[in-house]
């Protein structure tokens, strides 16, 4: 099935105007998340499943200065980041990843995905996300769901996040700007431009940041574009498209103590993508269809060894061209007072194609790989008794996904909310989710000459059970749960000199998350949130002890101060994919303080001064063995509305 190049032609004269998605809920819009009467950083809620998600209003990652999405969920509890470079996501093989309860997308093959508008945003080749490709400035919030969503989301859904696009409604013009200076020679600008009659609103905007590094070969620049519409037509139906183009670049310094390279590894991105939307919603019933692509390239610069024979150690360029595209259709309505029902479609093209051109040799192309997916699903809530404060409610989903050529599964996932007085809720969820292999065996397996068969290879899957309590109060939010996941059927890489790609064991884990949130007056609020994960066998990038903690002040009237404040316990570092040894990072403590000044002749403008001091202690800390993070540095910032 090849229509691509048609969907090409439609989206690409829209997303290459700049330089350089799990399912929405199908019945509404999600509005702008301008949380102001909420404690700061973001709200735990439960989901359609009765499981914790956290929402990030926009207001949450700017005032914290996160320029992007490693930064914004740096501070979110069971959320930890593997990040190199004050700018750009260094690109090695485990550089630039999130993890979220120890589902990682570190590179190959992610068993966590990132969305845009419920959209899935990955390397079709590879199977995992590149962050320097999604640029939060363009977000109006993100949505981290921490639990298995294999019905909202599909494939590699062990865990997500949601990127929101900023909204189109309204009326008026509006320009937003911000311009940010930092040590290491560091800047970055960004400008949205929001305007149009009611009937027919755009969206173009511009970003661009870099910086040289707080350490030799540290520099990073990333340059990102976004263009949207939105044409309602009538009350009840509206078109809207979105694109995004980036281009980014990354260096590698190396591990500190190691004899330096004769080149500088570098990692390169191009990207753009789009999607076109309708929704139609009246009453009690909604209908979104979408039709989305996205065209994108990576060249990764590397000093290979040890050499492939007969040739020397040398330079390594690999690209890999992918392109996925899509369409997405959801449906849901209320049928009574006290059952909902949605249900939806789901196609996915993916895959691309990878050359490797070595520097004293030709450049050897893989052939073209593709896989598509077709998924079905349903889910229903209903609620079986609801008098006052009080109601029961129990939700459950099945989705059945037809690939080609990884084997057909069927998953799903169930929860309960019961809340038996005002302001207190139990909730219970559990789910089983699945993991496909991806492009990326076919290409290794060619490239090690084994004789595979993708389709012999059992999908991964993930048992997980959840439950938890949340108490919520008009000025405090605390919130406790304890989940359970079992894994098997592990994807495994095992390189020359006895190569193979294998499923094997997996593993068990426990864990116990809580927060709590505390409004103690209208200047002052407060948060804390700490998680334990114990796993049977050491998983990367997935520290047992983690924790955050922030208070948020408002004084002097035009004054506002952050301060936030980091533990990680020690934890691993370690290939996702191969078999490798384990690499041992040490805990840390890291704190930042972001100061805000409104001054009375920009309140016009709604605009704000602010100083942002990161590691404010200065303490020493890494996110892998070798790569030191920067010490104190400031950064500045001015930004404004007209």
């Amino acid at each position: 099935m090849r229509v691509h190049p048609l969907l090409f032609c439609i989206l690409l004269p829209l997303s290459g105007l700049a330089s350089k998605e799990n399912s929405e809920n199908p019945v509404q819009e999600l509005p702008p998340m301008e949380v102001k009467s909420r404690p700061i950083l973001f709200s735990f809620e439960t989901a359609e499943f009765a499981d914790v998600v956290a929402d990030l209003g926009r207001s949450e990652w700017t005032k914290s200065g996160a320029a992007d999405l490693a930064t914004a969920l740096a501070h979110v509890p069971g959320v930890t980041i593997s990040r190199y470079n004050p700018v750009g996501s260094f690109g090695g093989r485990d550089g630039g990843a999130v993890f979220i309860r120890g589902h990682g997308s570190a590179r190959p093959g992610s068993d966590l995905t990132i969305l845009t508008d419920g959209i899935p945003r990955f390397v079709g080749i590879w199977s995992h996300p590149l962050l320097d490709l999604y640029p939060v400035e363009f977000s109006e919030s993100i949505r981290v769901y921490k639990s298995p969503q294999p019905v909202r989301v599909g494939n590699m859904a062990f865990a997500a996040i949601d990127l929101f696009p900023r909204s189109l409604e309204g009326t008026g013009t509006r320009l937003e700007t911000k311009l940010e200076l930092a040590e290491w020679n560091g800047f970055r600008t960004v400008g949205l431009l929001t305007g149009g009659p009611e009937k027919l609103r755009y969206r173009a905007g511009f970003s661009h940041r870099r910086s040289d590094g707080h350490r030799p070969n540290a520099d990073g620049e990333v340059t990102a574009g976004t263009l949207g519409l939105r044409v309602p037509l009538g009350k009840a139906h509206h078109f809207s498209l979105h694109t995004e183009a980036s281009r980014s670049i990354a260096s590698d310094p190396e591990a500190g103590g190691d004899e330096p390279l004769p080149i500088v590894e570098r990692y390169k991105t191009r990207d753009r993508f789009g999607y076109l939307k309708y929704n139609y919603a009246r009453n009690e019933t909604s209908l979104t269809l979408k039709l989305f692509l996205e065209d994108a390239l990576a060249d990764w610069t590397q000093f290979h060894q040890p050499p492939p024979p007969p040739f020397p150690a040398q330079q390594l360029v690999t690209t890999t061209d992918f392109r996925n595209w899509g369409a997405q259709a959801a449906f849901a309505t209320r049928l009574s007072d006290q059952l909902d029902f949605e249900a939806g479609m789901d196609f996915l093209d993916f895959g691309g194609s990878v050359t490797e051109a070595y520097a004293l040799a030709g450049p050897l192309r893989f052939p073209e790989d593709f896989q598509q997916r077709l998924s079905a699903w349903a889910l229903g809530k209903w609620t079986i008794l609801e008098e006052g404060d009080r109601f029961v409610r129990f939700t459950a989903g099945l989705r059945k996904a037809w690939q080609d050529p990884a084997e057909n599964v069927l998953t799903g996932q169930a929860g309960v909310e019961w809340q038996p007085v005002r302001r207190h809720l139990v909730f219970a969820n559990m789910a089983r989710a699945a993991n496909a292999i991806a492009p990326y065996a076919g290409i290794f397996a060619e490239k090690w000459g084994l004789d595979l068969d993708p389709g012999a290879l059992d999908n991964e899957i993930l048992d997980h059970f959840e439950i938890g309590y949340r108490w919520q109060g008009e000025r405090f939010q605390f919130l406790v749960t304890v989940f359970h996941d079992e894994a098997d059927h592990l994807f495994r890489l095992s390189p020359p000199p006895t190569p193979g790609i294998f499923n094997e064991d997996g593993f068990a884990q426990v864990g116990v998350e809580s927060n709590l949130q505390v409004l103690l007056n209208d200047h002052l609020r407060l948060y804390a949130g700490v998680t334990y994960v114990d796993p049977d066998r050491p998983r990367p990038d997935n520290p047992e002890w983690s924790a955050s903690g922030a208070v948020e002040w408002s004084f002097l009237e035009d004054w506002e101060m952050q301060w936030m404040h980091q533990y990680l316990d020690d934890r691993f570092t370690q290939g996702i994919r191969f078999d490798e040894p384990l690499r041992e990072v040490d805990g840390s403590y890291v704190s930042s303080l972001h100061l805000h000044y409104e001054p009375p002749f920009l309140r016009e403008y709604e605009g704000r001064i602010s100083l942002h001091v990161e590691n404010l202690f200065n303490s020493g800390y890494a996110y892998r063995p070798g790569y030191p993070m920067p010490g104190r540095n400031f950064r500045m910032a001015l930004q404004f509305r007209l």
